[in-house]
């Protein structure tokens, strides 16, 4: 479903097709650990850093954990939350959001190359049950319905 304009997990206001363009993008980033692990094979993680913005990066880059290492919004971070995530739009249909209290920060990801297959598998299952269930939606938001059906995958860093 397209709108003319969407609006992020923060309420800021985007050009719907330029947001389904980025999501596209972002939801994309996991996968590019696998296009990673072929490239660097025997390397003992991959980590995903953007450029711009990149919460808890020291503290996750010195992670020993075997699971996926990332930071969760909480608290200061969801109170910043005037209005309903996406304007409201994942809830139109999407019934399974209001479970979401967490959100995942995808700014900085930390993977073990050893759990990159499993842990890509399970992120395109996920990204088809969103895809199927939700209205609108990012990598955080994939993430973190990941992070809800499968916590065993997961270190989580402190709160961002």
């Amino acid at each position: 479903m397209k709108k003319k304009e969407c609006y992020t997990k923060f309420c800021q206001k985007i050009e719907g097709k330029s947001f389904f363009e980025l999501s596209s993008i972002w939801t994309n980033k996991i996968l590019l650990f696998e296009q990673a692990k072929k490239q660097f094979p025997k390397s003992d993680y991959i980590i995903w850093i953007d450029c711009v913005k990149n919460a808890n990066l020291k503290l996750i880059e010195a992670s020993e954990s075997d699971l996926i290492t990332i930071s969760r919004y909480n608290g200061q971070g969801t109170s910043k939350m005037k209005e309903k995530p996406f304007n409201d739009f994942l809830n139109e249909g999407s019934k399974l959001f209001n479970r979401l209290d967490k959100f995942l920060l995808a700014q900085v990801i930390k993977i073990p190359t050893p759990k990159i297959d499993q842990i890509v598998k399970t992120y395109k299952k996920v990204l088809n049950f969103v895809d199927q269930n939700y209205n609108i939606y990012d990598e955080e938001v994939v993430l973190s319905e990941m992070y809800y059906k499968y916590p065993e995958l997961f270190n989580i860093i402190n709160d961002a």
